[in-house]
Formats: structure tokens, C-alpha cells, sequence
């Protein structure tokens, strides 16, 4: 009974290990199928707002069929099948840079629009700081920093000083000044005015330069239009070379060409190079077949397990035996070595568990069978694909009951 609990919780302790295992590797394949297509889809929506959602959303469907036409081009066996799937994969291909190719111009175009109207608009904000920063400075020339409220009690501290002239002039009427002091007293009242209206229309225009300034720092005021096409603009002078408007203009079309092929090669190629990389990483280098000595004895099977038969010269032997006595006894039952032959993993992983059912063993996980298997038979990635070499699946006939007459 220990013992059995003791099995029970290593197979536990096992399986949970497999299924962590195996959900990471669902995670990094999924991320080697999203980040690519994901570079590659966000210049579609990028354009969501100038062609609609539907577009966009198409847009990332070519991508994505495209991406799945190229790997399947890469990992199909038969000749027909990856030509068929090459040729839709050009064809999404063409269409994939055609859509990222608009949808980079008029991103660019838009961009370029939008930095031309902020430069214009900075431009127009400083033109008319300049000239109210003018007419104030004309307008301080006459009213000097005193503020209005201060030249008006001037104001009506002269005329309180000179109650009777004032009155008997009517309030500086022109008319009615005839003496040099009343010229004198209606003249001083009269800069005194002037400088009031200066103070006033000076403070105003205060106001209006504050206002101004407030826009200029809200708007933002890029140095250049198209940064990229300037840079190379510049180096281009530098080495020599006449750089016109033009010249700029192809620069910034061979600039969306250059963006919009490597940003298609990225997402329809990039998760087959991935998903390939990931299968190279997890299942490392094909194991070389090793044939053992012939003088070496053959490993004695198993107390109750079938021995392996013997394989003849020109078939593939397998690895030297294992203290694995369920491995071996599937071998002995279900396989034969054949040289050249291939099995996939996933026939290879329903024959165990058919085999483990009849003799009522838990098959375990594929994974755990893989780790198992691999030390008898050479395990090859292929591609993504995994197989293993020199094995054929070896037909078992069912035995029959048949009544012996006595």
C-alpha cells in the first residue's frame, strides 16, 4: 500500500510537471505566431481612423492567412501541397505590401499634413507676438510703466488744484481758452489723458501677449516636416550632392517601400523562423543512431518480458537497451527496425497507449513518453514535426479462440 502511494504521488508530482511544461510551450508558440503577425497588423490600424475598421480588419486577415499559407509551404511533405500553398503565400504577399505600402503613405502623408499645420500655425502665433510686442513698446513709450489708476488721480489732483480755471474754461473747452496759463493747464490735462489711454491700451495688449504665449507653448512646433528625409538630406549635402525638394520626396518613398517589405517579410516569415527556432531549442539536435559492438552481449530482458528479436544486418538497430522494462516490452510486441523507415510521434504515441490499455499501464502524458522512448530510438524535430528513424510499426494480429474437438 506504501508503495502504491508512493507511485501515485511521483505520477501526480509527474503529470503536473508535463502540464506546466506544456503550457508554457502553448505560450511561446503562440507568442511566435502573435508578435510577428503583430508588427505587421499594427500598420493596419494605425489607418483605422482614415479607412474604416473593415479595412483594417481585412488588412490583418491577409496577414494572418499569409503567415499560415508560408508555413505550411515550409513543413508540408508532399511536392503538390507546398507548391499550392507557396503560390497563395505570393499571392497574399503581394497583397499584404500592397495594403502596407498605401497604409505607410497615407500614415506619412497624414503625419507630414499635421507637422506642415503645426509649423504654420507657430509660425502665424509669432508674427503676431511680434507685432503686439511693437505696439505695446509704442504704447509704454507714452505711458511709461504707470498704471492707468495712477495717471487718472494725477489727473484729478490738476484739475482740483486749478478748480477755477478748469470751470471757467468749461472743462478745457477750446472755445473758451483764450490766456497763456489756461493754454497751459488745458495742455498739461490733455498729455494726461493721452497717457491714460496709452496705460490702458499698453495693459491690454499685455493681456493679448500672455494670451499668445499660452498658445505658443500648448502648440508643439516641430523642427521638420519629415525628420528622416532631412537627415538624409543633410548627409547628402555634406557629401557633396544637390538636395532639392524632390530629391526628399523620393527619399521619403523609398523609405515607406523599405518599411512596408520588411514589415510583411517580418509577419508572414517570422513565425515559421520562430516556431523553428523553438523546436531546435526544445528538441536540441537529432540524436545520431549508434550501432552497438558485436561482440557486446545483448541486455537480458526483463523477468516476464519478451526478449527483442534480432534484427537483420540491414536494418537499423536500435540503441542499447534500457532498464526500461515497459519500453522494452512495447518495442518487442509493436515495433520492428527497419532502415530508412520514419514513424511520426503522434502514431507512434496511440499505438503505446492501445499497448498500455491492454496491459493496464498508464500511458502517461506524450511528453513523458517522448523522454522515455528517445533512449532506445533516434527522435528527430523535423521541423516542428517530430518522427522517429529506422522504426516501423509492426502489425499484431489479434488472437482468436477456437474450439478443439476432443
Amino acid at each position: 500500500m506504501a508503495k502504491a502511494t508512493t507511485k501515485g504521488t511521483q505520477q501526480d508530482a509527474t503529470g503536473g510537471r508535463h502540464f506546466i511544461a506544456t503550457l508554457f510551450a502553448t505560450l511561446v508558440v503562440g507568442c511566435c505566431w502573435a508578435i510577428p503577425i503583430g508588427v505587421a497588423a499594427k500598420v493596419n490600424l494605425d489607418t483605422v481612423g482614415q479607412l474604416g475598421a473593415t479595412w483594417a480588419a481585412v488588412g490583418i486577415l491577409t496577414v494572418v492567412l499569409g503567415a499560415i499559407c508560408i508555413h505550411n509551404a515550409l513543413h508540408e511533405q508532399g511536392v503538390a501541397k507546398k507548391l499550392l500553398f507557396a503560390a497563395l503565400a505570393l499571392i497574399f504577399l503581394a497583397i499584404n505590401f500592397s495594403n502596407a505600402l498605401a497604409n505607410l503613405s497615407l500614415h506619412s502623408e497624414t503625419s507630414r499634413d499635421t507637422k506642415r499645420t503645426a509649423q504654420e500655425t507657430v509660425a502665424t502665433l509669432k508674427r503676431q507676438v511680434s507685432q503686439v510686442s511693437q505696439a505695446r513698446t509704442e504704447q509704454a513709450a507714452i505711458a511709461g510703466n504707470a498704471t492707468p489708476d495712477a495717471i487718472e488721480a494725477e489727473t484729478q489732483a490738476a484739475k482740483a488744484t486749478d478748480a477755477n480755471r478748469w470751470n471757467s474754461t468749461e472743462h478745457c473747452n477750446p472755445e473758451r481758452i483764450t490766456a497763456g496759463p489756461s493754454r497751459t493747464f488745458c495742455a498739461n490735462l490733455a498729455q494726461l489723458a493721452a497717457k491714460l489711454a496709452a496705460a490702458r491700451k499698453r495693459d491690454e495688449l499685455d493681456t493679448k501677449l500672455a494670451q499668445l504665449d499660452g498658445e505658443l507653448k500648448k502648440t508643439p512646433a516641430p523642427e521638420s516636416v519629415d525628420s528622416f528625409a532631412d537627415t538624409v538630406a543633410e548627409m547628402l549635402t555634406l557629401a557633396g550632392y544637390e538636395v532639392d525638394a524632390k530629391v526628399k520626396k523620393l527619399i521619403s518613398v523609398l523609405r515607406d517601400w523599405a518599411r512596408a517589405g520588411g514589415l510583411e517579410l517580418i509577419g508572414e516569415f517570422g513565425p515559421s523562423i520562430l516556431l523553428s527556432l523553438f523546436a531546435y531549442l526544445r528538441q536540441g539536435r537529432p540524436e545520431q543512431v549508434q550501432k552497438p559492438a558485436k561482440s557486446r552481449a545483448a541486455a537480458a530482458p526483463a523477468k516476464g518480458v519478451p526478449a527483442i528479436p534480432a534484427l537483420p544486418e540491414n536494418t537499423s538497430e536500435p540503441n542499447a537497451a534500457s532498464d526500461d522494462a515497459e519500453i522494452d516490452a512495447f518495442l518487442a510486441t509493436c515495433v520492428e527496425f527497419v532502415a530508412g523507415s520514419y514513424v511520426n510521434a503522434t502514431p507512434l504515441f496511440a499505438c503505446w497507449q492501445t499497448w498500455c490499455e491492454q496491459h493496464s499501464i498508464d500511458p502517461g502524458t506524450q511528453m513523458a513518453f517522448s523522454k522515455r522512448i528517445k533512449r532506445r530510438i533516434t527522435r528527430e524535430a523535423n521541423s516542428g514535426r517530430p518522427r522517429y528513424a529506422g522504426i516501423a510499426l509492426r502489425t499484431v494480429d489479434t488472437p482468436r479462440l477456437r474450439v478443439v474437438s476432443a
